[in-house]
């Protein structure tokens, strides 16, 4: 949310705490909307024996049912919870209830320049266990070549039952999808995340949001389904086109790369603002989760995409849009990449909004146009707009540059209010992505405030 005019990258920062600093913040860390209600009716003073904080940490201990209170422990670098209590959310109401207070009174809290033992321990065993598992990502080449064969034979076998079902599905029509619009291929999703193909299951998933009400939702349903049947079919031909283009397959259908499929000279080092985080249901059982970044340094957009059970409502990283992160990561091989693994980060903080650059719609299909040429599957164009305004005509709306060229916005109506509510058609600093020649917002500043939609 915050940026500095400099960058210093030896230089610990001191006040890493400012990464938490709203309500809104920690509302986007709960796995729940029970989760923040329950949170917020634990922060008050008095439902703690004692709070505390050090510039690393927040931890105390809260009143439960019990004979003991419950001690909850915040990493306020590496955003992390650890709790006594036995919830299965993480975090859980008593973690969220500890961070709602500490944005809301930080008086309260007795300051330590030493940070307590007992999260101290805690501290260092979850940097122990990142290194324990960084040591065993250096698998032996042997296993890992099996474990991709028997991936290959799965996901090839799921393809050719995908096909099957596709060519069935053109050869009798597609103009009754509409009257089963979110079943007709819910089985199939299914398969393909038996088949260890997630990237499958989720462009289904996306032929399922097409607004079928629409005049002319044939065009935009075939144009997908035929983008699926050639991702699939370039899969089952893999071998007779070059490295570039087999990764980058490979990653469209969900393949993960370990920190032990870089070469260790590949490590990049970047600040990287978090522009947004979203998360999809692709499966009863798999949650799809996509934070957007940009770099500070070279203005260039990365993401991290990562697919994890449904009950496991937060990842082990935390990324609260809005804030910064000194990153090192690997970008994933494949086609113009913009997805990353990352290595290891550390939240900064900085002194003000960073300057969107200024371009018209004209001089980003442009950019567009090129990047599409390098890479025919890419499909959602990361763009910042600066100055743009949100208009509405004749129940449409759009988002308009100062010379008056438009963007046709895709989003529910409801998010479209608020922000109208808001700002008043007065111009706005957009981030978002354009997909199929339409504008999703996903986060805006207004009035040096960082908003997600």
């Amino acid at each position: 949310m915050i940026l500095n005019d400099k960058i210093n990258y030896g230089q610990n920062e001191k006040e890493n705490v400012k990464m938490i600093v709203t309500e809104e913040d920690v509302n986007k860390l709960a796995p729940d909307d029970a989760s923040i209600t329950a949170g917020r009716q634990l922060a008050m003073r008095n439902q703690w024996e004692n709070v505390n904080r050090h510039e690393r940490a927040l931890w105390g201990e809260c009143k439960g049912s019990g004979k003991n209170p419950y001690f909850t422990q915040i990493d306020l670098v590496n955003i992390a919870f650890k709790c006594t209590c036995p919830s299965r959310k993480f975090p859980c109401k008593h973690s969220l209830g500890l961070l709602y207070l500490f944005v809301k009174d930080k008086s309260c809290f007795l300051t330590h320049p030493d940070i307590h033992t007992r999260v101290l321990e805690w501290i260092e065993s979850r940097n122990e266990k990142v290194e324990a598992k960084k040591a065993s990502q250096n698998v032996d080449k042997k296993a890992q070549e099996k474990r991709f064969l028997q991936r290959d034979k799965k996901v090839r076998e799921g393809i050719v039952e995908l096909k099957r079902w596709m060519k069935d599905l053109i050869r009798l029509g597609i103009q009754s999808v509409p009257q089963n619009q979110y079943v007709f291929c819910k089985n199939m999703k299914a398969k393909m995340i038996d088949a260890q193909a997630p990237g499958l299951a989720r462009v289904l998933s996306e032929l399922t949001e097409i607004n079928m009400y629409e005049p002319n939702w044939e065009h935009v349903f075939l144009r997908k389904f035929s983008f699926l049947y050639i991702l699939v079919s370039a899969y089952e031909n893999s071998d007779n086109i070059n490295v570039s283009w087999q990764e980058e397959i490979k990653i469209r259908l969900g393949y993960n790369f370990n920190r032990s499929d870089f070469d260790s000279t590949s490590l990049q080092r970047d600040i990287l603002f978090t522009l947004s985080q979203t998360k999809e249901i692709i499966d009863v059982n798999l949650v799809s989760e996509k934070t957007w970044f940009y770099s500070c340094v070279n203005q260039s957009f990365y993401y991290l995409l990562q697919y994890y059970p449904v009950t496991q409502s937060v990842q082990e990283q935390f990324h609260v849009p809005g804030n910064t992160v000194d990153a090192q990561f690997f970008i994933y091989p494949g086609r113009n990449q913009q997805r990353i693994v990352i290595e290891m980060y550390e939240s900064v903080s900085h002194k003000k909004i960073f300057d969107f650059p200024q371009k018209s719609f004209y001089n980003h299909w442009i950019d567009i146009a090129e990047k599409k040429a390098l890479n025919i599957f890419t499909e959602e164009f990361p763009v910042l707009l600066k100055s743009y305004k949100l208009l509405t005509k004749t129940n449409e709306w759009f988002i308009t540059d100062e010379s008056g060229d438009s963007l046709k916005v895709n989003i529910e109506k409801i998010k479209l209010l608020k922000i109208l509510a808001l700002t008043l058609q007065n111009p706005v600093d957009w981030f978002g992505v354009v997909h199929n020649a339409m504008f999703k917002p996903l986060a805006f500043i207004f009035n040096n405030k960082y908003y997600t939609v």
